[in-house]
């Protein structure tokens, strides 16, 4: 429920997001946390889109949508060839910046 209460909240404009590789994701301190006793360094781990961590889900989701075949929408495969391009750039500044 604390995500769907995240999601309703920010529909409504009373919170914010994070961009990441794979869209929009909670910001740690848009959350409602009461009563979670997890550190807040492994929330926030939790909470981030690493593009190397990614880029190996990429490879699996390439091989089973191409399993599926003609089954799968040319919508699907344009949004999947979109999340590709980005994990990708994403990847690329990851480098750079090191």
């Amino acid at each position: 429920s604390r995500v769907l209460k995240w999601i309703v909240d920010r529909i409504e404009g009373r919170v914010g997001a994070e961009d990441t590789v794979v869209g929009h994701t909670a910001r740690y301190e848009d959350l409602d946390l009461e009563g979670v006793t997890e550190p807040e360094e492994d929330i926030r781990a939790a909470l981030s889109a690493p593009a190397e961590q990614w880029a190996g889900d990429i490879e699996d989701n390439d091989e089973y949508l191409t399993f599926l075949g003609p089954k799968v929408p040319q919508e699907i495969w344009d949004e999947f060839a979109a999340l590709k391009r980005r994990v990708e750039q994403a990847k690329a500044a990851e480098k750079a910046e090191v």
